[in-house]
């Protein structure tokens, strides 16, 4: 009974792990298609003779780039959590993150609509597919499996969606007025600019907030399932240990300058427990700077003793992760 209640408190803390885990593959994955579609478009312009200047005027090429920025950066959060059991990352990558596959997103609606009404090769024919229909569907399906606990205001959802406005300005700046640019998107070719740029926008917000209420749900599914595995009868103390645990592993492990309190983890913690949040927080800096010092005397122990410290350290290390 006892090992069993041992396993219950611990499967409180790995269960944060295991997000780690899936923002990583999901970010791989998107990383993936995203470095995929660009790459295979260069090699088809250099081999086609044609300027690769040309296929950066693409919000295709420039969303699958701003996509793969995004979750380049993400991937070293999400390895730092495996090692510390707890996932997050900053709101300004999170917006990023949702602004690349907003854009992502309307790339492949557009093109299934509207562009394949007119002109069906240029939407789905050849490499388009893989770009229109593909890589975008692989890379909202990743970011919907990313578990973050950062909620999109409204207004943060509208300043997501700069770099598709900025774009669109662009586009008709470079097509309509200095007549640079093909029309490639046909904005003036079938309905003029004045009626087909704010139908445009009015797609792409649609797009955006129905991307953020899917994802949110999710994430709020998933968050209400990992709760509910966290079993009521565990008593005060109990989760009190656990939490002195994770801060005194996290101390031990984490880099001593970017050491930090999972506001989420202790925040659930607390609710799902009846335990005051500020009594658990501080449980967990008092196990942080325990680990924290541990790991400094070991260091100068290290320094001063390398051959006592190595075996001492295994011994040490075997027992923490028991």
């Amino acid at each position: 009974m006892k090992h069993e209640r041992k396993q219950e408190r611990q499967y409180l803390i790995d269960l944060q792990k295991y997000r780690s885990i899936v923002a990583l593959a999901a970010c791989i994955v998107t990383l993936g298609f995203s470095v995929g579609a660009i790459t295979g478009s260069v090699v088809r312009y250099v081999r086609q003779g044609w300027s690769l200047a040309v296929l950066f005027r693409y919000f295709t090429t420039l969303s699958n780039i701003l996509t793969a920025l995004a979750s380049s950066f993400i991937i070293p959060y999400a390895v730092s959590g495996i090692a510390r059991k707890h996932f997050a990352y900053p709101k300004w990558l999170s917006m990023m993150h949702y602004s690349g596959t907003v854009c992502t997103t309307l790339t492949m609606c557009f093109s299934m609509t509207f562009i394949l009404a007119v002109n069906p090769v240029l939407a789905i024919g050849g490499y388009n597919f893989f770009l229109h229909v593909i890589c975008p569907t692989a890379v909202l399906v990743s970011y919907m499996m990313v578990e973050s606990s950062q909620e999109l205001t409204p207004k943060e959802t509208v300043r997501c969606m700069i770099p598709f406005f900025a774009y669109s300005l662009v586009y008709m700046f470079m097509v309509i007025i200095l007549e640079v640019w093909d029309d490639f998107y046909m904005f003036n070719s079938v309905l003029p600019f004045w009626l087909s740029l704010p139908l445009m926008w009015i797609l792409g917000c649609v797009i955006a907030f129905a991307i953020r209420k899917v994802s949110s749900k999710l994430s709020s599914r998933r968050r209400s399932h990992m709760i509910s595995l966290w079993r009521l009868e565990l008593d005060s103390v109990e989760i009190k240990t656990e939490v002195f645990g994770l801060g005194r592993y996290n101390g031990l492990a984490g880099d001593r300058n970017d050491l930090n309190i999972p506001y989420d983890i202790i925040l659930q913690l607390a609710s799902r427990y009846a335990i005051d949040f500020r009594d658990l927080a501080e449980v967990y800096v008092r196990g942080l700077l325990d680990g924290a010092e541990e790991r400094e005397a070991r260091e100068k122990e290290k320094n001063a003793h390398p051959a006592r410290h190595s075996e001492k350290t295994e011994n040490s290390d075997k027992e923490t992760s028991r």
